[in-house]
């Protein structure tokens, strides 16, 4: 469960009879772990709240580990496992979360795709958790971190150029006149 709010109207008790406790707030446009807070009490909630504007909030899952699937144009680059270190919070690589590339659920991945496609996203890692009562995506971000990747041996960087150069040889191209060019 997600839900967004104004911070002017959002409230912590109101949030935590919704949510229940501990949930977790996010900053927006935020990446590598960096403004996923673990909101546990008020001052916990009080501390989140003076960095933004808007309220995102997520139910917590008890989850030990996330599977980030990897977008580029139509296809899966990568899937794995980011395992948080024990007593952690976060999964995320950059935040000390391991890899695993054992038991990828490979329905899921395609489900993962289908979104992106769907919604028209052609760069960016989804993380997803998969848990006894279902599988949730928590969020997508085009400026995810690499890591996982990088251990993968998958050149992003040829890939994301093959996409594109794929993709302008597909594109209708015009030609314009600079307006500095002089006519004679």
């Amino acid at each position: 469960k997600t839900a967004i709010y104004s911070s002017t109207a959002a409230r912590f008790e109101t949030l935590a009879a919704e949510f229940g406790l501990p949930f977790v707030c996010k900053e927006p446009r935020s990446s590598s772990g960096l403004g996923v807070f673990l909101i546990k009490s008020p001052e916990d909630f009080s501390m989140y709240q003076t960095g933004s504007s808007t309220v995102y909030v997520q139910e917590y899952l008890e989850i030990d580990r996330d599977l980030r699937v990897v977008i580029i144009g139509d296809n899966v680059v990568t899937a794995y496992w980011r395992v948080k270190p024990p007593g952690a919070f976060h999964n995320n690589v950059s935040r000390g979360g391991m890899i695993d590339r054992t038991g990828i659920p490979g329905p899921v991945v395609d489900e993962v795709a289908y979104v992106s496609r769907r919604l028209g996203i052609d760069y960016a890692g989804f993380d997803v958790a998969v848990t006894g009562t279902g599988v949730f995506l928590l969020e997508f971000n085009q400026f995810f971190g690499t890591r996982g990747i990088q251990r993968n041996s998958v050149d992003l960087g040829k890939k994301i150029y093959r996409y594109l150069l794929s993709n302008a040889l597909n594109t209708p191209t015009t030609t314009c006149r600079l307006s500095s060019s002089k006519a004679s």
